[in-house]
């Protein structure tokens, strides 16, 4: 290729691109000059999309140079594009450095990405890292991804789902169930309006998870049952019966929590046979799908496995709960447990209890834990004022504060005991409360009662 003049090019380097600049330059990838050609390329990656279209055609150049210096100013330019600006701020030399690294530097790199951008912002960078051939970074960057699940609705990249694509099938088990998670994450419906991406989720997402199901590894297996739940495509129930009764209890787990979370009443007859399961945290499972499945038929094989012998107090409560979804009123199911030892379990089997005879509320006012004690708190203001009053009263010193939460983990209850009493004083006696502070509003309440309620 002729020589570019170098002295002409390098002062042409320093001028902002007018029109035909960039045809110039690509030329001089070629240079016989060093610095032309590095100054070249710098400037090139510098200019960006408007450079694209002649660095594309100069990849097919019969000169090798061309060929080479092309393709690293394309991507140079991607990746400027790619990483988040205030990560280019933190790390200017970072797309060099990138480009430049080896697999322990890349790690490094991905390290700081994730450090420095803690949002959403880092995902569409991080999948591009998927391209670089090494297993330790492919499963760094999905890693990393994966942690971001919860902003992937709202990176809405559908590049970056099209990297993760071909992982899903990948033969290393822990690259699949990586790339099984982020795809779960990403087709997460949570009652959204399908869109374009949702559209590609179930296109291509769905037979590779369900393809995954037939894995030989379990945690695939698993990690299929998982993403099928989050994408919650009713083609997957079937497949998902059978995942029902595998072998392998984790599979087990996630195929009866896919099932409810899908919500298909096909899934009710393996939800409900799995209430048998010797596994505690399979028969949680079954018992939460049937709740979710809204698989009245169930009732009685849950209130079984409620009974049985050792049960954790957690799976008991898991069953109660249910059972008042499916088969109201559950106040029999909870009198069953309004003496267990255990405090949680006593304070939800108080709450059904109550919401249907509320008069029995001074006897929980009277329970040894707190939870019973705010639960018979807030219900005791639907009680007979002559029996709610007193009950009331003698929680006005009750200063613990405690939060009751169902068997998933969500508040059902939260608050002060006497904060709670003196809010159901209220209602109960139609009196508003005297006092700039709960110390001086209970001082009131107890002045009120000292002068005979009135």
């Amino acid at each position: 290729m002729r020589p570019v003049f170098p002295a002409v090019l390098l002062a042409l380097l320093a001028l902002p691109a007018p029109g035909g600049e960039v045809e110039d330059l690509v030329k001089a990838l070629g240079d016989d000059d060093y610095e032309v050609r590095e100054r070249a390329l710098q400037r090139l990656t510098e200019i960006g999309d408007p450079a694209v279209p002649a660095l594309r055609a100069a990849t097919k150049s019969t000169d090798a140079e061309v060929r080479a210096k092309a393709s690293r100013a394309l991507a140079c330019i991607e990746w400027r594009t790619a990483l988040p600006k205030a990560f280019l701020e933190k790390h200017p030399d970072a797309v060099g450095g990138i480009l430049g690294a080896d697999d322990e530097s890349l790690v490094r790199w991905l390290q700081l990405l994730g450090s420095s951008c803690p949002g959403a912002e880092a995902v569409p960078a991080a999948s591009r890292f998927l391209e670089f051939p090494s297993a330790r970074v492919r499963k760094d960057a999905l890693l990393l991804i994966s942690r971001r699940s919860a902003a992937l609705r709202g990176v809405r990249d559908e590049a970056a789902l099209a990297r993760a694509l071909p992982f899903l099938s990948d033969p290393d088990p822990g690259l699949r169930v990586l790339a099984l998670s982020v795809a779960g994450e990403w087709g997460r419906r949570d009652g959204a309006a399908e869109d374009r991406l949702a559209e590609t989720v179930r296109r291509s997402v769905v037979p590779a998870a369900l393809s995954a199901l037939g894995a030989a590894d379990g945690t695939v297996r698993a990690a299929a049952a998982r993403a099928l739940g989050r994408i919650a495509d009713p083609a997957a129930v079937e497949r998902l019966c059978e995942g029902a009764v595998d072998p392998v209890s984790a599979v087990r787990i996630a195929s009866l929590e896919a099932l409810g979370l899908i919500g298909d009443r096909r899934g009710a007859r393996v939800a409900a046979a799995a209430l048998t399961d010797p596994g505690t945290d399979v028969v949680r499972a079954a018992i939460d799908a049937c709740g979710r499945m809204k698989a009245m038929e169930a009732a009685p094989a849950i209130r079984e496995a409620m009974a049985a012998e050792g049960r954790a107090p957690i799976l008991r409560q898991a069953a109660l709960e249910v059972l008042e979804v499916l088969a109201p009123p559950a106040e029999e199911d909870a009198r069953r447990f309004l003496a267990d030892t255990n405090a949680v379990l006593r304070a939800v089997a108080w709450r059904i209890v109550l919401a249907a005879r509320p008069q029995e509320g001074p006897l929980a006012a009277k329970d040894e834990e707190a939870e019973v004690r705010l639960v018979a708190a807030a219900a005791l203001t639907r009680a007979p004022r002559d029996a709610a009053v007193p009950a009331l009263l003698s929680l006005l010193d009750d200063d613990r504060a405690v939060t009751l939460r169902n068997s998933r983990g969500e508040d059902l209850m939260r608050g002060e005991v006497r904060e709670v009493a003196i809010a159901s004083l209220e209602k109960a006696t139609g009196r508003a409360s005297q006092g700039a502070d709960t110390d001086a509003r209970v001082e009131g309440w107890k002045a009120w009662a000292a002068g005979g309620g009135r």
